[in-house]
């Protein structure tokens, strides 16, 4: 992490939500505690609400609302990551498509010992619920046409989580900031160097400044034996790399690029999207643990 500057302090505030641990580090003036901590604390207000908006395990949350009653009327964060979730399903050729979750949620009711040809079954019959272009937004009311049809943010909403609570601290004064909700920003013109696991013995050291990193990874929770639970909108290929990790300059982006990325069999679209200014760089991870860097050219 960046050492601090002259006559300037490191505030850490570390706590739990979305399932992950959190971290934010706030550089500033020894005689400024008082001020950080209120900027901490309007931090921490800011997740707690966001969980309010986009947790699926909580039942009374926007997100489960909608897909409990296949409408909402969102509220304005709500809808302002929607309308980015638009965007980025547009700059993956549709590869970030929160409508997997209906695919997901039926593959969770299957046996752990289920068949081929259920799973199978199950993949076919959920093709009819997922594609973003189906979801009907207008103005602030989004509708699920299919009562089966279902949302989830959890390849996006860490990274949106992040870009708010570094705008709450900027907009309390505090400009040099390290905030890491599962996702990690870096403002105020301070260099940071993260540590990206290669393997257990192996990594790869990323100097970030001003900017995002968002990893994704193929092995973690599985919905069943063989598969994963970051899920292709168009087709049941499995992820194409082991890991992702994806520098841009929001962490919205990179959280949403990088779950998208994972789902790709080449670097095409992530040279594409380098090339183009979407994103900084990208680090793909094969199940070899090999490691392939795509940087502007």
């Amino acid at each position: 992490t960046g050492s601090a500057h002259a006559k300037t302090q490191r505030y850490d505030r570390k706590g739990r939500g979305f399932g992950a641990d959190l971290e934010i580090a706030i550089f500033a003036a020894v005689a400024d505690k008082n001020r950080v901590n209120n900027a901490l604390n309007a931090a921490r207000d800011v997740i707690r609400r966001a969980e309010g908006l986009f947790s699926l395990f909580d039942p009374r949350s926007s997100l489960s609302i909608l897909n409990d009653t296949g409408t909402l009327r969102m509220p304005p964060e709500f809808m302002r990551l929607i309308a980015k979730v638009d965007t980025l399903h547009g700059v993956t050729d549709g590869l970030f498509d929160p409508t997997v979750q209906a695919r997901f949620r039926a593959l969770q009711n299957l046996s752990k010992n289920a068949s081929t040809e259920t799973l199978d079954a199950v993949l076919v019959q959920t093709e009819q619920l997922l594609g973003w272009g189906k979801v009907n937004i207008n103005g602030s009311i989004i509708t699920l046409p299919h009562p089966d049809m279902a949302l989830t943010l959890n390849g996006v909403a860490q990274g949106f989580v992040t870009d708010r609570v570094s705008e709450t601290l900027q907009r309390s004064g505090f400009k040099a900031s390290l905030v890491n909700i599962g996702e990690f920003r870096a403002s105020g013109g301070r260099d940071f160097t993260l540590g990206l696991p290669i393997t257990a013995e192996r990594m790869e050291t990323l100097r970030i400044k001003n900017a995002s990193i968002a990893t994704s990874a193929s092995d973690g929770f599985k919905p069943l034996p063989g598969q994963s639970h970051i899920l292709h909108p168009q087709n049941d290929n499995l992820p194409g790399w082991a890991q992702v990790t994806v520098e841009a300059d929001d962490a919205t982006t990179a959280d949403a690029i990088s779950t998208a990325l994972i789902l790709t069999k080449e670097t095409d679209l992530a040279r594409h999207l380098v090339d183009n200014g979407v994103i900084r760089s990208a680090y793909f991870v094969r199940n070899d643990r090999s490691l392939v860097r795509i940087k502007p050219s």
